[in-house]
């Protein structure tokens, strides 16, 4: 019997952005980040099931420290990103790897579609003087692949050989009756 089995090394590949920005009121350039830095952190958390699999991923970003000085309006004093988060990397309809005995074949062709559900809650932190605002912003995109593999059962040797020995007597018995 053959299986299915996914053989890329991650099953989603997710991408993650963020952004610390400032909002300066003021008319006039001002400091920020002095004494605390100014920083964002976010956690962000995906899942999503396929084939009765449960997958999850977590990320979390956190922007370098900022001390210096914004210009009126809005900047972005930092961002971190992470290009990978990986999900679950192999299933098999024969409990050959990951969470093994899960039925692919609804996948093939499109018939079934697969969602990641994404979740994020994050921090921030620093100096700012009055009339400084901050907040973060960011993004998250991926993808979703399958790729199937099939092996299929070998014959076993001794089995091989009758069949082929059928065969050339069934060929034999036709040239025979053909002589005749």
């Amino acid at each position: 019997m053959g299986y299915a089995q996914q053989r890329s090394p991650d099953l989603w590949s997710i991408s993650t952005l963020l952004n610390n920005t400032v909002f300066n009121s003021k008319g006039t350039p001002v400091a920020v980040g002095n004494p605390v830095p100014l920083t964002a952190t976010a956690t962000t958390t995906f899942t999503g099931s396929i084939a009765s699999a449960l997958l999850t991923g977590t990320n979390t970003l956190t922007t370098p420290g900022f001390v210096g000085n914004v210009a009126p309006g809005f900047s972005t004093v930092g961002t971190a990103s992470s290009s990978n988060v990986p999900g679950l990397s192999c299933l098999s309809n024969d409990a050959s790897c990951g969470a093994g005995n899960s039925n692919l074949s609804a996948y093939i062709g499109g018939l079934n579609l697969f969602t990641i559900n994404v979740a994020s809650s994050g921090t921030q932190g620093g100096s700012v003087p009055g009339g400084v605002f901050t907040g973060n912003d960011g993004n998250a995109n991926g993808s979703v692949s399958l790729f199937y593999d099939y092996s299929s059962a070998a014959i076993p040797a001794p089995g091989t050989f009758a069949l082929l020995g059928l065969g050339l007597l069934g060929l034999a018995g036709m040239r025979r009756k053909a002589t005749l």
